[in-house]
């Protein structure tokens, strides 16, 4: 297999249990073991089919959006990275036709799986205000942390927020494989969902990190209504498209069920003009998001998840 950052390959990888822990359309991730420093990792998979030539510029962008454009052994990296994944390395492995992306394991599960089994659950598996504070510091830390480094996220949904069963949350699907798929003609496979854009990606004009705020405001607002937010047109694409971009703020549909405090933050994340949006840095001084400081807050989300998602499943 192709070596990538960090000199990796699949060589090195041993796996801990036979299926994958998560699957999409195109990829996988598999918890595995890094034999020679012993430590468990998780692994995602990506079916490409790629020559030489792309298999190295393919390595290169992944290794620089995982790592955050810092080299590995910069200390700022380690110190202020701590809710964005940590990442050991990439390789192309050329008879299987898979990217391997090598990560920190995170026992747990995203917030997407959370809030489904919370939905199902109700009662004392509802996620609440605390879990939700708690969420938003730490998500809104990694963003603060991408985005003062002039990164922008670009694929923040709900499954993008990881979270285990200490209530750390880690931020992943750094590695922005669009740009990718549009240079391979492999879009159609690769390319996540457009239903996160804000209304200025969704209109084609050019975007800044503001767009990860709204995706940031549209992923709360879902994990607390227990299902995507824009419901009106959802069988037709492009007029959900169109939805996102003209409807009302979505949170008027559910504020008698939240709390003021979340109500005015999320409402703030989901301005349709990127200007009126608050940046990360900006929502690190709300009364609401500095709730999630507070280490009950993280203890009471640690709790939730091992109870929702059955501690040993993953």
């Amino acid at each position: 297999g192709g070596k990538g950052g960090g000199g990796l390959s699949l060589g090195d990888l041993r796996e801990c249990t036979p299926k994958a822990i998560r699957s999409g359309s195109s990829s996988a991730v598999h918890k595995m073991v890094l034999v020679k420093e012993g430590a468990v990792v998780a692994v995602k998979f990506v079916a490409l089919c790629l020559v030489q030539a792309e298999r190295d510029q393919l390595l290169k962008e992944v290794s620089d959006s995982y790592s955050c454009g810092l080299p590995s052994s910069d200390p700022l990296r380690a110190s202020h990275r701590s809710h964005v994944i940590g990442f050991y390395g990439a390789f192309y492995d050329a008879p299987s036709r898979r990217l391997g992306i090598v990560m920190d394991y995170v026992g747990g599960g995203n917030l997407e799986e959370v809030y489904k089994a919370s939905a199902k659950m109700g009662g004392k598996g509802r996620l609440t205000d605390g879990c939700f504070a708690s969420i938003m510091f730490q998500a809104v830390t990694a963003l603060n942390f991408m985005h003062s480094h002039h990164l922008i996220h670009r694929d923040f949904k709900p499954s993008s927020l990881l979270i285990d069963t200490s209530g750390q949350v880690k931020l992943t699907n750094l590695g922005n494989l669009r740009k990718l798929a549009k240079t391979t003609g492999q879009a159609a496979s690769v390319v996540g969902t457009t239903c996160y854009f804000a209304p200025e990606r969704i209109i084609g004009v050019s975007f800044t990190n503001s767009a990860d705020i709204w995706a940031l405001g549209l992923t709360i607002l879902e994990a607390h209504m227990g299902s995507y937010p824009f419901k009106a047109q959802q069988h037709n694409y492009i007029e959900l498209l169109e939805h996102i971009v003209q409807s009302p703020c979505p949170v008027d549909a559910v504020k008698d069920t939240l709390a003021r405090e979340l109500q005015d933050v999320l409402r703030k994340c989901l301005e349709k003009q990127a200007k009126d949006r608050p940046s990360a840095q900006d929502l690190l001084k709300t009364e609401f998001v500095l709730r999630g400081r507070d280490s009950a807050c993280g203890v009471e989300l640690g709790k939730l998840v091992r109870f929702l998602l059955g501690c040993g499943s993953r």
